[in-house]
């Protein structure tokens, strides 16, 4: 019986294959997401800041890969101090690029976002469901194996609370 049951699913296998995306070709508005794709070794500096009390620079590794069908990437990030995952997605509805953070602290954030085709580069906004912050990320791949970020958070008043630049480097795909 159990042979029976797998030679049948193995042949629904070979029927459906050519129906399921493959994970690795993001297609339409994901496909720019293909950048993210891989190792990278990030360097970041934190600024001196309301948040931040003296700037320091730290080093981390994240690990990209696309998930659930190639709908969305994951964004897997470990540095000295912090850990988070991302989920970085395209609501069809809405017409926006949108990012899911889970971080080590506890946290969670979502941002939405824009591609800007012409300068490589994601302009992505925080929204802040309190309304007392405002947050900006903005990432530019200058290069197929280099990536920089800078990450802002401020108050209602203009006051940065805490600001990021960081430069990443692909090690592999």
């Amino acid at each position: 019986m159990m042979l029976r049951l797998v030679f049948c699913l193995s042949l629904l296998g070979l029927v459906f294959a050519d129906e399921l995306p493959d994970e690795t070709k993001l297609k339409g508005p994901l496909a720019v997401f293909s950048q993210y794709l891989g190792n990278w070794e990030s360097h970041t500096t934190l600024g001196k800041s309301q948040w931040i009390k003296e700037e320091f620079k730290f080093v981390g590794d994240s690990y990209s890969e696309a998930i659930v069908k190639g709908r969305f990437i994951e964004i897997n990030y470990k540095g000295q101090f912090y850990q988070s995952r991302a989920i970085l997605g395209w609501n069809r509805d809405e017409k926006i690029y949108e990012r899911w953070v889970f971080s080590s602290d506890g946290k969670t954030q979502y941002w939405t976002g824009s591609w800007d085709e012409e300068n490589q580069q994601f302009t992505w906004e925080l929204n802040d469901p309190t309304e007392k912050f405002k947050g900006s990320l903005v990432e530019t791949f200058v290069a197929e194996d280099n990536l920089q970020s800078h990450f802002q958070i401020i108050n209602l008043a203009g006051d940065v609370l805490m600001e990021a630049k960081s430069e990443l480097i692909l090690l592999h795909r």
